[in-house]
């Protein structure tokens, strides 16, 4: 998801000398609408009235008002409040999709020591130096595709959507198989340690989930990122 960034016609009858003190104040326009008679118009989070946004900018409440408006109508909600939802989305989106990809350099790392892991266990002389490397990088992975997935599920709907097939629903079921074939892992790995089983066909199996779930990732990011 891109950062909304709505840009309107500039108010260029500012006076200069208060230019500097309007760039000054940008910052503590943290409210609903943060209009820029030189930029855009950002959608923030807090609620203030339209007469101290007007304050804080320079500008009257009038066009305040018609900035707002403009921004309900371009997001096709009904109120301040389903904007900033529809914001606080937005920013949570971004993070999930940034962590995500970051998630998927990490699997495909712990793909890569787990195949060479096998190799020296099961092909080579045992010597185990993968075996670390193998394991952090497996916990990691792990941590941080729970952080990926906590972003998305804290993101608010704002408004209902109707039930269709798109890329979403394609990165949500691609992103569910993948989540499946983690907590497979988990187990095998589990099992592999605790001799739950024949440990060589545990870490063929193992190795043969992790191989599905980076494919099953790759296509829920290309769904998403392309």
């Amino acid at each position: 998801s891109k950062v909304l960034n709505i840009h309107v016609p500039g108010n260029r009858s500012t006076p200069p000398g208060r230019k500097s003190a309007f760039v000054k104040r940008q910052g503590e326009a943290a409210g609903f609408a943060r209009v820029y008679p030189y930029g855009a118009i950002s959608v923030g989070q807090k609620g203030e009235t339209l007469a101290e946004i007007a304050e804080l900018l320079y500008i009257s409440p009038r066009t305040v008002q018609t900035h707002v408006t403009n921004i309900l109508a371009k997001l096709d909600v009904r109120s301040r409040t389903e904007a900033a939802a529809v914001a606080r989305r937005r920013t949570l989106l971004q993070t999930h999709q940034a962590a995500g990809l970051t998630t998927w350099g990490l699997l495909a790392a712990t793909v890569v020591y787990g195949r060479l892991d096998y190799q020296d266990r099961y092909h080579g002389d045992d010597t185990g130096k993968y075996a670390t490397e193998h394991r952090t990088l497996g916990y990691v992975t792990a941590a941080t595709y729970a952080f990926t997935g906590s972003m998305a599920a804290l993101a608010p709907v704002p408004y209902p959507k109707k039930a269709r097939f798109d890329t979403v629903t394609a990165h949500k079921i691609s992103m569910g198989l993948t989540t499946l074939g983690m907590l497979t892992q988990i187990g095998l790995g589990l099992g592999m340690r605790n001799g739950w089983g024949n440990e060589r066909d545990l870490a063929r199996v193992h190795q043969g989930v992790g191989y599905g779930t980076l494919a099953t990732m790759t296509v829920g990011a290309i769904t998403l990122t392309f």
